[in-house]
């Protein structure tokens, strides 16, 4: 029952050995990441935009909130014509329960008029539609790189 091994298997095995515990490392540090990502998707709370953002860097897609909102754009997920509605969500995704938009009271200004600034939020449900999508998003920030 004596197994003999080449020097290249036992250096093959000390490889693998040595990358299964990187992995198992790595799968530790990103289980925080995740159980928070799922924690924010169960409990049905909405998100900025920021922190979906945030939570894409974390599973491997380096985006921060301004190429995020470019790839909204690109996508047609937002508007892309300057004006009023500018980076506010199509309604074809508010209706499909993608992102909402609250408008959270602002101060009044020197002239008393209260002025209302458009937040946009991803869903719950948004948040699961981008997380399954994520490939689609890394083409983006490839192709946008090679420019």
């Amino acid at each position: 029952n004596h197994v003999s091994l080449s020097l290249e298997e036992v250096r093959f095995l000390s490889e693998s050995q040595k990358k299964i515990v990187l992995l198992e490392n790595q799968i530790d540090l990103n289980r925080a990441k995740v159980e928070f990502a799922e924690a924010v998707i169960e409990n049905g709370e909405c998100i900025p935009v920021s922190v979906l953002a945030a939570i894409l860097t974390d599973n491997k897609c380096n985006i921060g909130r301004n190429r995020l909102y470019e790839f909204f754009r690109e996508y047609g997920f937002v508007y892309k014509q300057p004006g009023r509605n500018y980076n506010m969500p199509t309604r074809k995704f508010v209706k499909e329960r993608i992102f909402i938009t609250r408008y959270p009271r602002q101060n009044e200004n020197e002239d008393k008029k209260i002025t209302l600034n458009p937040v946009t939020y991803v869903t719950p449900r948004g948040a699961q539609f981008f997380l399954k999508n994520i490939e689609l998003i890394r083409s983006f920030l490839k192709l946008r790189s090679k420019k």
